[in-house]
Formats: C-alpha cells, sequence, structure tokens
C-alpha cells in the first residue's frame, strides 16, 4: 500500500545536477588573486624607484674636472654676490689674454702702453656687454624657439657687432694721440673685415648661449669665445697701424720729394 501511494521515480535516466564555475566563491577567489598580484606588483615597483633614489646620479662632465669645476663655482658664487665687478674683471682678463697673445702672434716688441689702452677700452665696456645679455633674454621672445633665437642673432649682429668695432679702433686711435682722420682711416681699415668675420664666430656662439646655457653661466661662455676673438681685433688693431704707418711714411716721402723738385726748379728759373 505504500508502493501505491508513493510510486517509485526513476533514478536512472534524472541528469545530476551542475555546479556553476563562476559562483561567488570563484568571484572572490579570483578578485582576492589579483589584488594579491596588483599589490605585489606596487611593492616591487616601490622597492626599484627606492633603490634607484639611494644610487645618486651620475653628475654632468663638467662637474668632474677638479680644479676647473672649483674655479667655475667659485665665478658663480662671485657672480652671485658681486655680478657687475665680477664682469668687470672678468673683461679686464680677457682684453689682457687677448692683447698679449695679439703681441705675441705679430713678433714685435712688446708695447705696454697697447695694452693699457685695450685693459682702458675693455674696463670701459664691461658694464655695457654685461646688460647686452639681459636685452637679448628680454625681448625678441617668441613661440617658436627658432623664430626666437634668429631674432636675437640678427639684432646682436646688426646692433651690438658694429658698435663695438668702431668703439674699440676708434679708441685705440684716439689713446695713441692719433687725430680725426686717422680714427677715420683706422675705422676705414678693419671694421669691414672684422664685421664680415664676425658672421662665422657670434651667430653660433649667441644660438649656443642663449638655448643651452644658463643666465649665470653666459657671460664666461662668451668670454671664452671673446678671448679668441679679442686677440684677433687687436692683432687686426695693429695690422691697420702698421699700414698706416707705412702710407703716412709714404705720403710724407712723396712730398719731401716734390719739394725739393719744386726748389730746384725754382733754383734754375732764378739762374
Amino acid at each position: 500500500m505504500l508502493r501505491a501511494a508513493f510510486p517509485r521515480t526513476p533514478l536512472r535516466n534524472t541528469p545530476a545536477p551542475k555546479i556553476s564555475t563562476r559562483g561567488p566563491l570563484q568571484y572572490r577567489l579570483t578578485s582576492s588573486s589579483t589584488k594579491t598580484a596588483s599589490t605585489v606588483k606596487q611593492a616591487a615597483e616601490s622597492a626599484s624607484s627606492t633603490a634607484n633614489a639611494a644610487v645618486p646620479a651620475k653628475p654632468a662632465l663638467w662637474r668632474r674636472l677638479g680644479p676647473v669645476t672649483r674655479a667655475i663655482d667659485g665665478y658663480t658664487a662671485s657672480q652671485k654676490k658681486r655680478p657687475l665687478w665680477t664682469h668687470f674683471i672678468s673683461s679686464l682678463v680677457i682684453f689682457l689674454c687677448g692683447d698679449l697673445g695679439a703681441q705675441n702672434i705679430s713678433g714685435s716688441e712688446y708695447d705696454p702702453y697697447r695694452t693699457l689702452r685695450t685693459l682702458f677700452l675693455g674696463g670701459l665696456s664691461a658694464i655695457p656687454q654685461y646688460k647686452w645679455f639681459f636685452v637679448l633674454s628680454k625681448y625678441f621672445n617668441y613661440q617658436s624657439k627658432a623664430l626666437s633665437i634668429t631674432a636675437k642673432v640678427l639684432f646682436n649682429q646688426l646692433t651690438f657687432a658694429v658698435a663695438f668695432p668702431i668703439y674699440f679702433f676708434s679708441g685705440q686711435a684716439l689713446l695713441a694721440g692719433e687725430g680725426v682722420y686717422s680714427v677715420y682711416e683706422r675705422v676705414r681699415d678693419t671694421f669691414i673685415p672684422v664685421w664680415t668675420n664676425s658672421w662665422k664666430v657670434w651667430p653660433l656662439t649667441t644660438a649656443i648661449t642663449m638655448t643651452y646655457v644658463p643666465m649665470q653661466y653666459r657671460a664666461l661662455f662668451s668670454g671664452f669665445v671673446s678671448i679668441w676673438w679679442q686677440t684677433y681685433m687687436s692683432w687686426m688693431n695693429r695690422q691697420a697701424e702698421v699700414l698706416e704707418e707705412a702710407e703716412h711714411a709714404s705720403f710724407k716721402e712723396a712730398v719731401v720729394e716734390k719739394t725739393e723738385i719744386i726748389a730746384k726748379e725754382a733754383v734754375a728759373a732764378i739762374a
């Protein structure tokens, strides 16, 4: 009777229930493993950055030059405290080295008065040259860096590169006791070749200075180039002096010869 009340259900053909592999437990395990991997990765990156920070960066080449580095550091410290005096003394050193080099190249006897004239002109122009870097840095700043550098170079070549040779060569002639016409001759004989050659030196120097050199080192960097340039200018000044002396001597000889001829003709006419 019990079997009749509860009929037997066949179990052989009943499929077994499927267990989902994406249940809450599997999700929690996957999420936990992902977080653990992320934490390990962050810890590794943090340890790597800490190790890199612990290793000091290799200093630049110019910071590893021993006495040269100490000299540059001393110059920088002096320029921060007394910028005008530092540049004034630097300018005197540059002009002194340039004149001594030019006199050594010419092979003539050393002229101390020429050195004094050069030092006077260098000291007088030291502060204007120092201020000139600030003028170039302040103006001609466009969105295009290439346009800014080009404008600064052209402005420098058409103003300062024109005015300074005229100042230097005319000053040399005036301090040597020459007259106005001799001053004109000095500038006439030197300006064109010097200004032409300045295009071979100063545009590149100015571009490098304005692009890569920090403000506190620009005068120092240009000073190294100026030593060689000042040597060239002093040498050109001496060549112009020699040329003018030869021209004046030839003119005097021609005047003397002409005077003697006129005198002989006058004596012959009287006789």
